[in-house]
């Protein structure tokens, strides 16, 4: 039974130490995924409100390119007209189509500027879409990882609380052995005082001592083993004097 205990609390011992190992190494791991997770999710956040700033400076830039492409076809299509009406042998004709190649090209820039602005927005529209995923996902595992860490924090709590009841158990299973090789060595002094009465149970054994120890005639087995232990107390206190 006392070999069983004892593997027992050898077990319980290897698996708390196992586990508490366990738990502290998920815990640090878990502390790092929540850290990245957190770092990233701010980084996604910062560029979203880059991309809101950016998106923002379009809208607010938006109507004066309208208005200024709305304003060049308007004067390219009257350029156009007056140049129709004019015949080349007019002095203004070539100044016209001169102006009116101008107008073109002011006309063509700012259509290129429309349209570049309209790409812009949808790139931007199409990467603030992707980051405002990404910091979704990450948001919803950086909340997992914090209810992982809570539970393994609780779970690490209880451990670190079950560490006295352990130690109590480790003493406790010291202390069971101690006292078990302490009855060991009672048990062989018992038989040691056993062997011991056994023979001073013989009559003539017993005779003997009384005749030797006169003080001793008619006195029980328990008397005569009580007179022995003193005398044999004596006699070391006496050694151990005169050494």
């Amino acid at each position: 039974v006392r070999k069983a205990a004892w593997g027992r609390a050898n077990n319980l011992d290897t698996l708390y130490d196992s586990q508490h190992n366990l738990v502290k190494k998920l815990c640090g791991g878990l502390y790092g995924i929540q850290h990245l997770c957190k770092k990233h999710y701010l980084a996604l956040v910062s560029f979203r409100q880059s991309s809101n700033e950016r998106l923002g400076n379009i809208h607010s830039l938006r109507p004066g390119i309208d208005r200024k492409t709305r304003d060049v076809q308007d004067e390219y299509v009257r350029a156009s007209r007056q140049l129709s009406r004019l015949r080349k042998s007019d002095p203004r004709y070539y100044e016209s189509r001169e102006r009116l190649a101008r107008l073109r090209d002011v006309m063509n820039q700012a259509v290129h500027a429309v349209d570049l602005a309209n790409d812009s927005q949808d790139i931007i529209d199409r990467i603030a879409l992707g980051v405002d995923s990404a910091a979704s996902l990450l948001l919803h595992g950086k909340n997992t990882v914090d209810k992982l860490l809570e539970r393994y924090s609780i779970t690490e709590d209880y451990l670190d609380k079950a560490l006295p009841a352990l130690n109590f158990t480790r003493n406790l299973m010291r202390n069971i052995k101690s006292l078990y090789e302490l009855n060991k060595v009672i048990s062989e002094s018992i038989r040691q005082a056993g062997t011991i009465e056994a023979k001073l149970e013989n009559p003539r054994l017993l005779a003997r001592v009384q005749r030797e120890v006169p003080a001793l005639s008619g006195s029980s087995t328990v008397d005569v083993l009580d007179y022995l232990n003193s005398a044999i107390s004596l006699r070391r206190d006496f050694v151990l004097q005169n050494r």
